[in-house]
């Protein structure tokens, strides 16, 4: 009598995907937190009362420890006080100058006491603004390495069905890749402000009705929040890796942007903005932030297309 045959062993991998789900208690306003997965972290529980607020000039400042600062000497890329003045007022406010700015000019700048005009003979606007470009990237130079540097070429049509388009080649680009912003934004100051655990909002009724589902940025939306679980679940090339999984929300933007005082040339510049940082942060000065670069160059990045 011959041996039954071997049943054969399909071997299975099981998953197990373990949802510490989280709620925090309402707070004053009647708010609280659904978390599918407890939260390492919680911005908003670090949040500053100067955070909210942007505070008005200090009248409470010792007049001698105010006086040292004003002492204090720092190096100036300019040749002299009056270019300082002129070109700090073409960089401030709009391109085109109302009647508000040429009276700006005129008492905060040629009224001004350290101003002299001898000073601007053989002035140049762009070789000034040159140089402080310059005094910037010497003074942050791994911030111009984080750039790209490329040639493109653009096609231009002859205006004629019969002749093919030219093509034109355009030195010079400087691009930075959306991976390196997310590495950046991953590893400077302004992550801690970041929320990587999504969780729904609600509202306790104070007439004891249903609670009221409150919407008001993308982390604590439904797609982030369903998002967020799937990420969970994927599959990852290291079995063995603990590490917490998170997603980089990135929201995209256009608008028209004319190009000059006159005519009606535009272009549409594409803006990105991460998703995990609140709106209130991304465009506030945080008080607590120790250096305001990486807010400016991270948080609000602009992509040209």
């Amino acid at each position: 009598m011959s041996a039954p045959p071997e049943t054969a062993v399909i071997p299975r991998v099981l998953r197990l995907i373990v949802r510490n789900q989280f709620q925090t208690t309402p707070n004053a306003f009647g708010l609280w937190k659904d978390y599918l997965y407890r939260p390492l972290q919680d911005p908003d529980a670090v949040i500053m009362a100067e955070d909210l607020y942007r505070p008005g000039p200090d009248t409470s400042m010792d007049s001698t420890i105010d006086l040292g600062l004003h002492e204090m000497e720092v190096p100036s890329p300019y040749k002299n006080k009056s270019i300082e003045l002129v070109i700090d007022w073409q960089n401030s406010g709009s391109s085109a100058k109302s009647n508000g700015e040429i009276n700006h000019l005129v008492r905060d700048v040629l009224r001004h006491p350290d101003f002299r005009l001898e000073e601007l003979e053989h002035f140049n606007a762009a070789r000034e603004n040159c140089k402080v470009d310059v005094a910037d990237l010497e003074e942050n130079p791994s911030f111009l390495l984080s750039f790209t540097h490329t040639n493109i070429s653009i096609n231009v049509p002859s205006g004629s069905k019969l002749t093919t388009p030219r093509s034109f080649s355009i030195p010079g680009l400087y691009y930075r890749k959306i991976t390196s912003l997310i590495q950046e934004s991953f590893q400077s100051p302004i992550f801690r402000h970041f929320h990587l655990s999504p969780f729904n909002l609600y509202r306790k009724h104070p007439d004891g009705e249903a609670d009221e589902h409150i919407y008001s940025e993308l982390y604590d939306s439904d797609i982030f929040y369903n998002e967020h679980d799937k990420v969970q679940c994927a599959p990852s090339d290291d079995e063995t890796c603990k590490r917490e999984k998170v997603m980089a929300a990135l929201m995209f933007w256009s608008d028209a942007t004319q190009l000059a005082t006159f005519g009606t040339v535009k272009i549409w510049p594409v803006y990105m903005l991460f998703g995990n940082l609140s709106k209130y942060s991304a465009f506030q000065n945080l008080s607590h932030q120790p250096d305001p670069r990486p807010k400016t160059t991270i948080s609000f990045a602009l992509v040209m297309l």
